[in-house]
């Protein structure tokens, strides 16, 4: 039974973990596409 608990832990630890970095680089391709839009109408 512990071993079942440890294996689930690091499990949706590594989920947790992949999941932050996805939202996070959603967050920073969002940014950039803003800025890409920003200098676009700039230029225009």
């Amino acid at each position: 039974m512990e071993m079942f608990i440890l294996t689930f832990g690091s499990l949706g630890f590594a989920l947790a973990f992949a999941y932050i970095n996805l939202r996070q680089t959603e967050q920073k391709l969002e940014e950039t596409r803003k800025r890409r839009e920003q200098r676009t109408a700039a230029a225009q």
